[in-house]
């Protein structure tokens, strides 16, 4: 989260809330607060951090919602990582089985997926109290994306974990996130991927 300071001092005056999809544990909160990045929205797929979620998130202006994001709405497996959860996905472990192969699923459950129009809707969100978006979703991040429809358009920032190899097998590559999102105008300003894993994040600012 911290390589994206670098292009923050240019539009800290201009940033405001932030939605985070993926939140796991909020250990991104210390920086959107020393930053300013306020309210916060955590939207969690795992229902099992939801008291962590609590317990360290206590700004009345924050929400937390456990709800699995997708592009679609169905009931899924959700394939939780023997990391703490931090790597578990939607999806089937592609070459981050051969990158990290002390990291295995050792459990699933079943989520109901649910697209952020529906659930901006369902939990009364004003979309317009942000401008920041954080995505970190294993693979699904373009889904996450595009589940926006419109909404997308309520964003200048939007910072994301991206691949370019299949880490998880049929994941969103950064080639098509970068075509996507630049019909929204959006462009790809800082990159941080590790070359021998061919994943990291991206920082993407609407011009």
């Amino acid at each position: 989260m911290y390589e994206i300071n670098r292009s923050l001092d240019d539009h800290r005056d201009n940033l405001k809330g932030v939605i985070h999809i993926g939140s796991h544990r909020g250990q991104e909160l210390e920086f959107y607060v020393k930053n300013k990045i306020l309210p916060i929205i955590w939207v969690e797929a795992n229902p099992s951090f939801l008291s962590n979620l609590k317990n360290r998130i206590n700004s009345e202006d924050d929400q937390i919602i456990i709800e699995c994001v997708d592009n679609e709405n169905s009931e899924k497996d959700l394939f939780i990582s023997s990391n703490d959860g931090a790597s578990s996905s939607l999806l089937d472990f592609g070459n981050h089985s051969e990158k990290h192969p002390s990291i295995v699923y050792t459990d699933s459950i079943k989520v109901k997926t649910k697209r952020m129009s529906d659930i901006i809707k369902e939990y009364n969100i004003d979309i317009e109290k942000f401008n920041f978006l954080t995505i970190d979703v294993q693979g699904k991040e373009l889904d996450v994306i595009k589940s926006f429809d419109e909404n997308i358009r309520n964003f200048n920032y939007i910072y994301t974990e991206v691949y370019e190899d299949y880490g998880y097998k049929n994941c969103s590559l950064i080639s098509e996130i970068d075509d996507y999102l630049s019909k929204f105008n959006f462009y790809r300003q800082i990159t941080d991927i590790c070359s021998w894993q061919h994943w990291g994040n991206a920082f993407y600012i609407k011009k």
